[in-house]
């Protein structure tokens, strides 16, 4: 027996998780059509939800490079290294970013 409850998420949870998924979603046709702004904003509201949420740290991270902005490294690609020192993608993108930082 059990608590069939204690199995299950709560509602409130699953919502959240739906709304982080798919600000998420939303973030990454906003990288693909080029609104880096609105990319932005959908990738902290994730992180807003889900502080550990990889996937939005790696966009940032994606968007501060394509922008020049020297905060790929801390604020995206750093925190997601952070999160998750064995990615080789996010090694690879943290990489590219600390060598275009160091050729200028």
């Amino acid at each position: 027996m059990g608590n069939d409850g204690a199995k299950r998420k709560r509602p409130g949870v699953e919502w959240y998780e739906m709304i982080w998924l798919q600000g998420n979603r939303r973030a990454v046709a906003y990288i693909q059509t080029s609104k880096y702004a609105e990319a932005i904003l959908d990738c902290k509201k994730s992180i807003a939800i889900n502080p550990n949420y990889i996937k939005a740290y790696i966009h940032l991270g994606y968007i501060y490079f394509i922008l020049g902005i020297d905060a790929a490294l801390g604020k995206g690609y750093g925190i997601a290294t952070h999160l998750d020192p064995t990615n080789e993608s996010v090694r690879e993108n943290v990489w590219v970013a600390d060598h275009k930082v160091w050729q200028q």
